[in-house]
């Protein structure tokens, strides 16, 4: 599975390739010129696969390697960031502050203040109001508490979220939180997510993240490798070259066939022209 994100803040744009497979995460970034000092472009990609995992970095010169490990914890620390910081990004259809419906129904601490349905007069959308505390270690979970939160679903659409609004708990500079998700027609993935954080009269900070293509494919263990990013692989890495698939071998003898076919009917008619001129013997 493959998809591209970008988050757009400042008016500068942050873009991130991010590839699953069954075993293999990558995330790569690409950081413009300008953002946080930097002058120059820069790109940044941190994979796990199989047989090991990798921080490579470009700063305009080619891919130089950061980082080299092939222990399984460090393999599994990529998977986790990979996974918060875009895979979940598939699920914020259905998240709020890092919680994720209807799981967060059976959270602890959580709350329900309100339920209706058609709320505001409209057909097909819920309105939920609850409340849930922080937990212990909110850096960690990526989950944020709420003091009063308001969610309006799509219930047309397998309980999509629209629209959010929520305050955060005072020692959290008394932050207030809004968002809108607008969804792609073709497929039903997130189009636009939109998220405001206020803090009082003081600055707030929006966040917009745009999905520029998702594409499902079985992706080749071997993109998440160094070799693809034309570095060397570690002594005694090879990687298979993916099986062709059934299909092309059957298109393959199919073309195989008909061009047999045209060479046999291209011979079929010279023999044909050319017995034309030979006269049959006459007899005496």
């Amino acid at each position: 599975m493959r998809k591209v994100d970008s988050i757009s803040k400042n008016a500068k744009d942050i873009a991130f390739v991010l590839k699953q497979n069954r075993d293999s995460y990558l995330f790569e970034i690409t950081t413009p010129s300008g953002i946080k000092g930097d002058r120059l472009e820069h790109k940044e990609v941190q994979s796990s696969n199989s047989k090991y995992s990798f921080i490579a970095k470009d700063q305009g010169s080619g891919w130089v390697l950061s980082s080299f490990d092939d222990s399984p914890e460090r393999s599994e620390k990529i998977r986790d960031t990979a996974k918060k910081l875009g895979f979940n990004y598939l699920d914020l259809a259905f998240t709020v502050g890092g919680h994720t419906f209807p799981e967060a129904f059976d959270a602890p601490g959580f709350k329900m203040i309100k339920y209706s349905e058609n709320a505001n007069n409209q057909p097909g959308t819920s309105e939920l109001v609850f409340t849930i505390p922080m937990t212990a270690n909110p850096t960690k979970d990526l989950k944020i508490g709420f003091d009063s939160a308001k969610v309006y679903f799509d219930t047309n659409n397998k309980c999509r979220i629209s629209r959010f609004d929520g305050t955060l708990p005072a020692k959290m500079q008394n932050c207030t939180v809004g968002g809108l998700i607008s969804y792609r027609t073709q497929d039903g993935f997130i189009d636009k997510y939109q998220q405001t954080a206020r803090f009082g009269d003081r600055y707030q900070t929006t966040v917009v993240i745009s999905t520029d293509s998702i594409e499902l494919r079985d992706v080749p263990e071997k993109e998440f490798s160094l070799s693809a990013y034309g570095l060397p692989e570690p002594e005694g890495v090879v990687w298979e070259k993916p099986a062709t698939p059934l299909y092309v071998w059957l298109l393959s003898a199919a073309a195989i066939l008909a061009v047999l076919a045209v060479a046999f009917r291209t011979i079929q008619r010279r023999w044909a022209r050319a017995s034309s001129h030979i006269a049959p013997p006459q007899g005496r």
